[in-house]
């Protein structure tokens, strides 16, 4: 999956739903409080998905702002929610220069193929993406 925007920053991650042994220790060293609770509020058969919902999401924003996984951990948190049909708003730090601001951007949770989950962050608010499923030629 790819994503392309003209003008306009973005990033998209999509990850196949399954359990992971090291999630635990990911949950506890690494995503915010609020995204742990989220993920741990879940039903054991519903971890696994709640786990990689958050990690895309986390992974699309990261790949948007240019930040690299790792710093998006020292820096922002993804809401940690159920799926919104029309995505959720969200604000992230932007390093310009010397400097780190703040920026609004949009993530839409995506469901590209049974099995898997994924995210899109756009910068601005709301846009109206386009999708195209291209198969075997």
């Amino acid at each position: 999956m790819i994503a392309v925007g003209r003008g306009l920053q973005v990033g998209i991650d999509v990850e196949r739903i399954r359990s992971m042994r090291s999630s635990a220790e990911i949950l506890s060293n690494f995503f915010s409080k609020a995204e742990e609770a989220w993920v741990r509020s879940h039903q054991d058969d519903e971890k696994a998905e709640a786990f990689i919902r958050v990690w895309t999401r986390r992974e699309a924003a990261s790949k948007a702002v240019g930040s690299g996984l790792m710093a998006s951990f020292l820096n922002f948190s993804v809401p940690a929610m159920p799926h919104s049909p029309g995505g959720f708003s969200l604000v992230l730090p932007e390093s310009t220069g010397e400097t780190v601001g703040l920026k609004r951007w949009w993530m839409r949770d995506l469901y590209p193929a049974p099995g898997h989950a994924g995210s899109l962050c756009v910068e601005n608010e709301n846009p109206e993406p386009s999708f195209w499923r291209f198969s075997d030629w």
